[in-house]
């Protein structure tokens, strides 16, 4: 990548991109889940984000996923994503929560030829949370190449889930209330479960492993395999070696 294209990725937005993410700054709102809000504040919608939100909260500009990928297609018409890793079925493979709801994903963004790693994120029960978190993952992939970087840095780095600009608001701005989770979550198992049993048992260990040092360690350790590409049988082998370096059985 030459130094004409990342100055082109870089570039400001102009005001008519950027749109204002919610923030709640009240720890006791944050915390009341289910709820939104704690028995000094009230949540309801905002006339400047249009969120369902605690009213104590303050704004963050951002940068929606058609913008930037609007940002993407003009600087290289060919840039692709894929996800870090496939489950059994082929498809991308996905953090889940608790009660097995897609909550994160793992991308490759290429553009003009240098790929790097995102992660997007949702709030769990998200509605169509696949296609929320691909549009989060991509708008971080593309900071990693310095697009809306300006914007991102305004921003606290201590929670970066709360970052995600396509999660309650963007219902709100559809019209409907935020999503609760499902009352009956679909069953969770095979390489998916592996996955998330890996990433598990890597942010246990100390120090705790991220996605990157967990692609490292599961090259060095398979001899040159790819953890994406792994079966069911290696990722058991694998999931066994990190237990034994943190101690479990």
């Amino acid at each position: 990548m030459n130094a004409d294209i990342a100055a082109q990725l870089a570039a400001p937005f102009d005001s008519k991109s950027i749109g204002k993410l919610p923030r709640v700054t009240c720890s006791a709102c944050s915390n009341a889940k289910g709820v939104g809000h704690c028995e000094k504040h009230q949540r309801a919608k905002c006339s400047t984000c249009q969120a369902y939100v605690s009213t104590q909260h303050i704004h963050i500009d951002y940068v929606g996923h058609a913008d930037v990928t609007h940002r993407l297609l003009t600087v290289d018409p060919e840039w692709t994503w894929e996800p870090v890793g496939t489950d059994e079925r082929g498809l991308p493979a996905l953090d889940l929560g608790a009660g097995g709801e897609p909550v994160g994903l793992w991308i490759r963004l290429t553009v003009a030829g240098m790929t790097r790693l995102g992660y997007g994120s949702c709030p769990s029960g998200q509605s169509d949370a696949v296609k929320v978190l691909i549009g989060d993952a991509l708008r971080n992939a593309a900071l990693r190449f310095g697009v809306a970087w300006d914007l991102w840095a305004k921003g606290d780095r201590s929670d970066p889930s709360s970052e995600n600009a396509t999660g309650h608001a963007a219902a709100a701005k559809r019209g409907t209330k935020p999503p609760t989770a499902p009352a009956s979550p679909p069953p969770v198992g095979g390489i998916t479960a592996l996955r998330v049993d890996i990433a598990k048992a890597a942010r246990a260990l100390e120090p705790p492993m991220d996605i990157e040092a967990i692609n490292a360690d599961f090259h060095q350790w398979s001899r040159g395999k790819a953890v994406g590409e792994a079966d069911e049988a290696t990722l058991k082998d694998y999931l066994a070696h990190l237990r034994k370096q943190g101690g479990s059985p």
